[in-house]
């Protein structure tokens, strides 16, 4: 940065019409807008969207763009004041970094705000009216009855209320039949009941629509932060009564979040009738089984060429780093810098072990004199969701954006085209990535490494500890890292992974007793096993969490694995002491577990306090929606989410499971530990949190004291003295 500027990190819409922006910033830098036709440094018209200038460092800041809602000005340009003369913004990510902010809807001047990154790097506000409609939120369902609470926005300050009274009516979407619906309250908040009976005997789609002397109002949920509902919500499907019983009704939202209600007569697909044991066989993994069984239809002699060349190579190379790595080196203090390769197999996508390299590559780069590098084996889409320190190098090896070209490309194009299609030859089947490799990959891949002459490989995957320690050059290192809990691995991955170890100069894990695992496996011929935990940056200065209700939060996958189902069980009980309380699931999910958790949700009759978010890498801004955060897991390699929500004063409640949890909370001090998979004290324990608020403060201290143990600089002076003794 410039001795005075500030860089945009994320941005996340709130409602009202209020926009987080998570920034790095020098201090005493204002931020505002000013109208886009005007220059970029004419402040005469300067409006300012936050209340206090910025803290110096990292920080959230909360800005107000609906306070352009009153002005004429249909486009405004965001800028950054210091002592009166424009600050350059800089934009991570440009132009993603905003895509989740992209339209913020505002009751303030009855207009829809959009945020976008142009060219230029400007970020630009444009204000849209829109019609006032009427905002609703989670529906209540009895048996046959939809009720909604809901109020009149978007209204203009310059426009008079509606006069007279409202009708709430269902529209038909195709033939523009009109059915009454039950409405009452005075405007602009309403109750709309809806009998689900009383809908045509016909398939149909039905907007809820109410009508006032405005015009007509679309019902819909807009003012909150969760996005397209039809896949966040589950919403009990109704069965119709009478001779029309093979119709069923579903209130609905769209993909737009309005309210539809639709009449069909598709039979409702059945919750899975799931073995457990398949839960954590990730769809990559069927995928692979299929991909095993076609290896033999591939009979070319082009296809049998390239598999003996490439099966002679590796058996070669193979051999020989046997033998040169079974002559382990004196070990000495290498105490100059060096080159770090961390080698991950996608970084361009949303997960745990990509968000805790991309912190260590930032940390390393930020308070080590290394040169980092950033190895990416593939590529699969257009993502980038985690800014990486400008001296971090990146690369890819694999980019599968694009298939091959079916001709062209010389020598190179041709082994491709024909090493493509083949399964990996290096990276054991037990690997839960492993469909996603190939001959091809394990080619360039190779190729890659035997190309570092000098430096540290650091691979954070089992397959990939495994393909570095029999393709590196004698003269590199290696500091492999244990990301799963060892005891987690796939039976037929343990031994290969434990021969690749001991080819290793070293060994990191989590916890502490991941370590004394792998130690007591590798017995004394086995390298030295350190403990490196995951890092996080330091504590921002965070906004207030705004009043509301209470919410509790979940990050993580959802399956057995993470606990879904338990916290599911436990939050029926939460709900019964405590029923306007929220619980927000965040993680990625197969489509049939997705489906399971929430038909689980609808038979325990909490599915309306549910929400279920896709995976984001801007986890910072679900937790500080939070009252609480827990980690119902089975068994957890480390919990990065509970140093993450300490590190923002949030409360963690978890299981006492495997390995993580218990390693990084002390008991009553600085979080609760529950016994593991026991529902009833996990309940219990949220609804203590919830109920004291004191207690909530002194976790709260406690946790911000006991993340900085977990900070950046402290983690990478940790692994320093790993790399530089190692």
């Amino acid at each position: 940065m410039t001795e005075a500027s500030v860089r945009i990190g994320w941005a996340h819409p709130r409602p009202g019409g209020r926009l987080w922006l998570r920034c790095a910033a020098t201090g005493g830098i204002s931020l505002g807008a000013v109208p886009l036709s005007s220059a970029d440094g004419d402040l005469d018209r300067l409006v300012l969207l936050a209340d206090a200038p910025l803290a110096a460092g990292d920080t959230i800041a909360t800005l107000q763009p609906s306070r352009l809602a009153t002005s004429d000005e249909p486009a405004w340009s965001l800028v950054a004041i210091h002592d009166g003369a424009p600050v350059p913004i800089e934009v991570d990510s440009i132009p993603d970094v905003l895509h989740t902010a992209s339209v913020i809807e505002t009751p303030a001047g009855g207009c829809t705000i959009e945020t976008s990154v142009d060219r230029r790097g400007r970020v630009i506000i444009r204000l849209r009216p829109r019609q006032p409609w009427l905002e609703v939120g989670h529906p209540r369902q009895t048996a046959r009855m939809v009720t909604y609470h809901g109020r009149l926005a978007g209204l203009s300050r310059q426009a008079p209320p509606p006069e007279g009274g409202l009708v709430a009516l269902l529209v038909d979407r195709d033939r523009g039949t009109e059915i009454a619906a039950a409405i009452e309250g005075t405007p602009p908040n309403v109750i709309i009941r809806i009998d689900l009976d009383t809908l045509p005997d016909r398939p149909g789609h039905h907007n809820l629509i109410v009508r006032s002397s405005l015009g007509d109002h679309r019902a819909g949920w807009h003012l909150d932060d969760v996005p397209a509902k039809n896949r966040s919500l589950a919403t009990p499907i109704h069965a119709r009564d009478g001779t029309h019983d093979h119709l069923h009704a579903h209130p609905r939202f769209t993909d737009r979040n309005n309210v539809v209600v639709t009449v069909s007569d598709d039979v409702p697909t059945p919750p899975p009738d799931d073995d457990r044991s398949t839960w954590e066989r990730e769809h990559g993994e069927l995928l692979s089984t299929q991909l095993d069984g076609q290896e033999g239809s591939r009979s070319g002699f082009a296809d049998r060429l390239v598999r003996w060349v490439v099966r002679t190579w590796f058996a070669v190379t193979d051999t020989a780093a046997r033998r040169r790595r079974a002559r382990r080196r004196t070990r000495t203090d290498h105490g100059g810098a060096t080159d770090l390769y961390l080698l991950l197999a996608n970084r361009h996508a949303i997960g745990g072990t990509v968000r805790a390299t991309v912190n260590m590559a930032n940390a390393l780069a930020r308070h080590t004199d290394h040169r980092i590098h950033l190895l990416s084996v593939y590529q699969l889409e257009d993502l980038d969701p985690f800014a990486l320190d400008d001296e971090v190098r990146t690369e890819v090896l694999v980019d599968q954006r694009q298939p091959p070209s079916p001709s062209g490309g010389g020598i190179r194009g041709w082994i491709r085209r024909h090493a493509a299609p083949q399964p990996t030859r290096l990276i054991p089947p037990g690997d839960g990535r492993a469909y996603r490799f190939s001959l091809w990959t394990d080619l360039v891949l190779a190729r890659r490494l035997r190309g570092i002459r000098e430096g540290v490989i650091i691979p954070t995957r089992a397959g990939l500890s495994i393909v570095a320690a029999r393709s590196v050059r004698p003269g590199v290192r290696i500091v492999a890292q244990q990301h799963l809990p060892f005891d987690n691995e796939a039976d037929q991955l343990r031994p290969p992974l434990l021969d690749a170890y001991r080819r290793c100069d070293a060994v990191t894990t989590l916890t502490d007793a991941d370590a004394t695992r792998i130690r007591a496996e590798l017995g004394e011929v086995g390298p030295p096993v350190h403990v490196i935990p995951n890092s996080v940056e330091q504590a921002v200065d965070a906004p207030a969490r705004a009043s509301g209700p209470e919410r509790i939060l979940c990050v993580g996958r959802m399956s057995p694995v993470k606990g879904t189902d338990l916290l599911i069980d436990a939050f029926v009980h939460v709900n019964g002491h405590r029923p306007t309380t929220e619980l927000r699931l965040v993680g990625p999910a197969r489509r049939d577990r997705l489906d399971a958790m929430r038909s689980l949700a609808l038979a325990r009759g909490v599915a309306e306090r549910i929400s279920f978010l896709p995976a984001t890498a801007r986890v910072e801004a679900e937790l500080l929606q939070a009252t609480i955060c827990v980690v119902p897991s089975r068994h957890e390699a480390f919990g990065m989410v509970i140093v993450e929500a300490m590190n923002l004063g949030i409360p963690v409640v978890a299981f006492d499971c495997p390995n993580g949890p218990r390693e990084i909370i002390t008991d009553g001090v600085d979080g609760l530990l529950v016994p593991p998979e026991d529902a009833e004290a996990l309940a219990d324990a949220m609804v203590r949190v919830l109920s004291d608020r004191s207690l909530r403060e002194e976790l709260s201290c406690a946790g911000r004291r006991r993340a900085a143990d977990f900070s950046a600089g402290a983690v990478a002076a940790r692994f320093d003295a790993v790399v530089r003794s190692t």
